[in-house]
């Protein structure tokens, strides 16, 4: 181990000056992130907001745990401050692991959806905790928040007026923006406003109050010309009443692991297929499906189980205790923010910019609670305060910091690997339904295939690429005079989208409609390629039973 030693430590002498500055490197990093979030899109993708959002934030968190493994291991200690909320925050990371393994049916695609999300955002809690000192870098990442959401309402702004009709044709909508829904720009935005402007009306300087109200009041203009949309009918709010979200909820309360666990993060669909309300049908939102309960709390207890709820509503006391509300300017901004932040929740499920924004803001309210000159620094041991020592878990073991390191490295860059085979995929995946909007039968096929090689645990990829199978067999049946080998062809692509479509029904037997679709493949080609009859019938048996 002496051998080791020795290079550490000098090692440990030439990087002592970087390490003194990381906290600087984590308070710009977070605010790129909070900055740069709510206006991240990729027009390369199926999906252009979301899905980039998440894979930005995967990254993000990534880097930053491996600048703070390198940290631990340059100190040779591990140290986590404490917090009121750090319990809570594990509690709902736990309770979310717990249910993909448990109770989710597709347990990769969970990880890399909302459990992955929520372990992010956990994350990403404890990186701000134990690396934020003072006002300064919570005044930064507040600041950066503002001023993404003014740069929204202009973007608002500009597409209500139709400055972008020029652009390619999803630019053209007069409801763009790149947050991916004018409900999630409302919901980011007013959560910010309440906070925005109690800052200005508080300020005691001049400018800061001006540059503040001139925030405010961009913000409220963007409120009012969302409204306008739902107003005029631009947009329609497809929202499942909260009296059948209850109802659904409910329901999964009947069943032991439903009732402590859910059905699964990210697979709410399930639930509303099996819990569906009769009362549904009389609405005329009878025919659509939704992959979220009506809000927040209502979706937890339906997907994480009362478990979950309990974590979250665990957190939700210990962030909104009445001395929470105590202090300088900026910690009631960040206290009445996270307060309106919790109450759109009561209204609509949380989407990934409100679970960003809640993460960040009970980071930074606990950060803003340790005094700046408190470091965490390379050298605490040599000029830290006893009080500092004692509010800190820390372990000096030298195995234990190696194998942490190791671990957090090792995990980070598994996390940068996968979320790139995600991207790949659904990068080529969009180029399959492009090349198949233009007739191009054969390039769809291979780029399916290339996005399923990169992917294969992605439903809709498997059901997509059994639909293409089918095509192209349709497409070689109905030529004349088939030669042996066409033949051969046809029954070659059946079998494949029999395979794909029986894929799907493996990676989620919990979603009908996979069901269906295998059973429309086996009756549609019953005849023609001597499938059994009773194949389809129990598919489409199976599909009633989920």
């Amino acid at each position: 181990m002496e051998t080791f030693n020795k290079p550490v430590q000098s090692l440990k002498t030439t990087i002592k000056p970087l390490l003194k500055k990381q906290s600087q490197v984590f308070t710009w990093a977070i605010a790129i992130l909070a900055f740069i979030t709510p206006l991240f899109f990729l027009p390369l993708n199926v999906e252009f907001y979301v899905f980039n959002k998440v894979s930005l934030l995967h990254c993000f968190i990534a880097l930053l745990s491996i600048i703070w493994a390198i940290r631990i291991f340059f100190e040779q200690r591990v140290k986590l401050l404490k917090t009121p909320l750090n319990w809570p925050v594990l509690s709902l990371m736990t309770i979310y692991l717990a249910s993909t393994f448990i109770q989710a049916p597709n347990k990769i695609a969970s990880l890399s959806g909302e459990a992955g999300l929520i372990i992010c955002l956990g994350l990403l809690y404890f990186i701000i905790v134990n690396h934020f000192r003072g006002r300064k870098p919570v005044v930064i990442t507040m600041t950066a928040l503002i001023v993404s959401s003014v740069v929204l309402a202009w973007l608002t702004v500009f597409s209500y007026l139709e400055v972008f009709s020029a652009g390619p044709i999803w630019l053209q909508n007069k409801a763009w923006t790149p947050t991916g829904s004018v409900l999630t720009t409302l919901s980011f935005v007013f959560i910010l406003l309440p906070g925005t402007l109690y800052w200005a009306f508080k300020s005691k300087e001049t400018v800061e109050k001006m540059l503040l109200f001139l925030a405010g009041s961009l913000q409220i203009l963007c409120l009012i010309l969302i409204i306008s949309l739902f107003a005029d009918k631009t947009i329609t709010l497809n929202y499942l009443m909260p009296q059948f979200g209850w109802q659904i909820a409910v329901e999964g309360l009947k069943t032991l692991r439903t009732a402590l666990l859910g059905v699964g993060p990210g697979n709410f669909l399930s639930a509303f297929n099996r819990f569906r309300p009769i009362g549904l049908n009389d609405t005329s939102i009878w025919t659509l499906k939704f992959t979220a309960n009506s809000n927040q709390y209502f979706n937890l207890l339906s997907t994480v189980g009362v478990l979950g709820l309990i974590s979250y509503v665990w957190l939700i006391w210990k962030s909104l205790k009445r001395d929470n509300f105590k202090g300088s300017l900026v910690t009631k901004v960040l206290y009445i923010c996270l307060t309106t932040s919790f109450i759109v929740q009561l209204v609509f499920n949380a989407n990934l910019l409100v679970l960003l924004i809640t993460f960040i803001m009970i980071g930074l309210l606990q950060a803003n609670k340790i005094p700046a000159e408190t470091d965490m620094g390379y050298d605490h041991a040599e000029r830290g305060s006893n009080h500092a020592e004692r509010d800190k878990h820390k372990v000096n073991s030298q195995g234990v910091v190696w194998g942490l390191t190791g671990l957090i490295i090792v995990l980070a860059l598994l996390i940068f690997y996968w979320q790139g085979r995600v991207w790949m995929a659904d990068y080529y995946f969009r180029q399959s339904l492009l090349a198949a909007q233009k007739n191009q039968g054969a390039e769809t096929y291979n780029l399916q295939i290339k996005a399923i090689k990169l992917n294969p645990y992605n439903e809709n990829y498997r059901i997509s690429y059994a639909n293409t199978n089918l095509v192209l067999a349709n497409s070689l049946s109905g030529q004349s005079d088939l030669t042996d080998q066409e033949k051969a062809s046809i029954s070659q692509l059946i079998s494949q989208a029999i395979r794909e479509a029986k894929a799907a029904t493996a990676l989620n037997p919990q979603i009908s409609g996979y069901w269906v679709n295998l059973a429309n493949i086996y009756r549609n080609n019953a005849k023609t390629y001597t499938i059994p009859a009773n194949r389809a019938a129990s598919a489409y048996l199976q599909a009633v039973r989920t």
